[in-house]
């Protein structure tokens, strides 16, 4: 049975009183024998004292890694370093999730940009990049969602309001192996959405998707969803303006790729005024039929 492990011993910030109970009765024996099934590691947050040898310690114990909760080394210079580490240590290293467990920081997206990179091509399955407020940079990312087009089926990205709307641009363009796409976000975290415009100018590859979370984010003019000059509330015939045809004439392109994600069993497509603040989305919803079936 595939083992968890929590290295939060690895530091001084214990929380856990029954972990600290147990390290107060004294050093235990030390196992010479590697951990070959433990599959999932959730690694705390590597202080500066402790050293990269202690790292390649605990890595050489667990070769057979599956699943890594990246620990948050902010603070260091060796990125690169304990990055190449982790890749030469865990060849069966497929899903890494960034962690945000710890009060004293955030997760390092340096070093896993740096995994993603030194890792074998077409190897991660699952990446979760949220809640980090660090940006992500576009070609960076189209270079990282290239190198595991053929193998990605998991991508999340919410509650990341630094994220630009070229990313998720990139991740349609890219990502034709994804099947869950999740980019939730809230009014604590902020928005994180793709431009109308960006979702439509590419072309979508991402046809094996069967869970779609997204949002959109659209610029209105004033008189568009006005109590009295809105197309809805004009008396018929209706005789649209230039902008609201052109609107509408993206909003039919955004459809149509939907229209061909022939596997979705779970939609969640909201929209957002790009020209307003945060609760202009409820006012805007009904731009978009969203539907929600049981998630596989």
């Amino acid at each position: 049975m595939p083992v968890e492990f929590d290295p939060r011993f690895l530091h001084n910030d214990m929380s856990d009183d029954v972990n600290r109970d147990m390290l107060m009765e004294g050093p235990s024996e030390q196992r010479d024998v590697p951990l070959t099934n433990l599959k999932t590691f959730a690694a705390g947050i590597i202080q500066r004292d402790i050293l990269v040898d202690d790292i390649i310690a605990i890595f050489a114990h667990c070769p057979n890694i599956e699943h890594l909760y990246l620990p948050d080394i902010s603070e260091r210079r060796d990125v690169e370093k304990i990055a190449r580490i982790t890749v030469d240590a865990c060849p069966r290293l497929s899903i890494l999730y960034l962690n945000f467990d710890f009060e004293d920081g955030i997760g390092s997206i340096a070093l896993l940009n740096n995994i993603l990179e030194l890792m074998p091509a077409q190897q991660a399955s699952k990446i979760k990049f949220s809640d980090t407020t660090e940006p992500l940079d576009p070609h960076t990312m189209r270079r990282l969602f290239q190198r595991h087009s053929s193998t990605l089926r998991y991508l999340d990205l919410s509650r990341c309001p630094t994220i630009p709307s070229k990313v998720l641009q990139v991740v349609f363009q890219e990502c034709f192996a994804l099947e869950e796409l999740r980019t939730y976000s809230s009014p604590d975290s902020g928005l994180c959405y793709i431009t109308l415009e960006d979702a439509v100018s590419v072309d979508w590859v991402c046809l094996r998707l069967r869970c779609i979370e997204i949002e959109i984010g659209i610029e209105l003019s004033p008189t568009f969803l006005s109590k009295d000059k809105a197309y809805f509330r004009r008396q018929p015939p209706i005789v649209l303006s230039e902008e609201e045809t052109r609107l509408f004439g993206l909003l039919e392109q955004l459809y149509r790729r939907l229209g061909a994600l022939m596997d979705l069993e779970e939609v969640d497509l909201r929209a957002t005024d790009l020209g307003r603040d945060r609760d202009s989305t409820l006012e805007i919803y009904g731009i978009f039929i969203s539907r929600h079936v049981e998630p596989w």
